[in-house]
């Protein structure tokens, strides 16, 4: 019975539009096309054949030119489907990072969004949905936003698939050039550090005024006021001092 329920779902065919190259994002429908295949209860081993009648142009020269067992597996299309349109762990990442909310979405939407990016960039990185799995890719990320350009290309064209490859490939890379570990960080990414004498902020800021007053002698405190507010001590009106009083 299974088997004739295969045929005839194959027979049918998906009933959702087809993938318009530059109208569609490829991330998006192939999202579309994982809930109507769902909600139809297809088998996942007949998924990347109802997906090969949707595609076109670019999209479908991508089923064409993969070998047939690749060509039958859905995560191996899908994969290759979105590194075609350049949706590479490394865009996923990025807008996981930089996803803000858009005019008139309401905070549940983006949230769903939000999730889409991080399971994209979970998928893309081949990384298992397990806490272990995922502190480490957290781990490897900051570890390569934290290094240099230079060291950063070397690492992701080795792609080291856990944190122990990743350091063990920056040493490798440091002691070829005989430097330390503080000669290949980003320096933009390089938090400032100062002693208490140089610290910014409200409580410096009124420490160093502090001291400059307690530096100014009452001779040049007084310099600063105009002659018109200054009161002569002998005859008591304003707008001279002493030395100049007529009287």
């Amino acid at each position: 019975m299974e088997q004739i329920q295969q045929i005839r779902d194959l027979v049918r065919g998906p009933k959702i539009p087809a993938f318009e190259e530059g109208k569609d994002e490829i991330d998006s429908y192939l999202r579309r096309f994982k809930r109507y295949a769902t909600a139809q209860k297809w088998k996942p081993d007949i998924w990347a054949t109802h997906l090969s009648a949707l595609l076109k142009g670019k999209a479908l020269d991508v089923y064409a030119l993969m070998p047939v067992d690749k060509a039958l597996d859905y995560p191996a299309l899908k994969d290759a489907l979105l590194k075609r349109y350049d949706m590479t762990e490394e865009v996923f990442k990025r807008r996981f990072r930089s996803c803000r909310p858009e005019p008139g979405e309401t905070f549940i939407q983006f949230s769903v969004r939000l999730d889409s990016y991080f399971k994209r960039w979970i998928d893309m990185a081949h990384t298992e949905n397990t806490y272990k799995s995922l502190y480490d890719l957290i781990i490897r990320d900051q570890f390569l936003h934290i290094c240099s350009k230079d060291l950063s290309l070397f690492l992701k064209e080795r792609i080291p698939d856990s944190l122990e490859k990743m350091v063990a490939l920056a040493d490798q890379y440091r002691e070829a050039r005989h430097t330390s570990a503080s000669n290949h960080i980003d320096k933009g990414n390089q938090s400032n550090t100062s002693s208490v004498g140089n610290q910014s902020g409200p409580e410096a800021g009124d420490y160093s005024t502090k001291k400059e007053q307690r530096s100014i002698k009452p001779a040049e405190r007084t310099s600063f006021v105009p002659v018109r507010d200054r009161k002569c001590f002998r005859c008591g009106k304003n707008g001279h001092i002493a030395q100049n009083c007529s009287s």
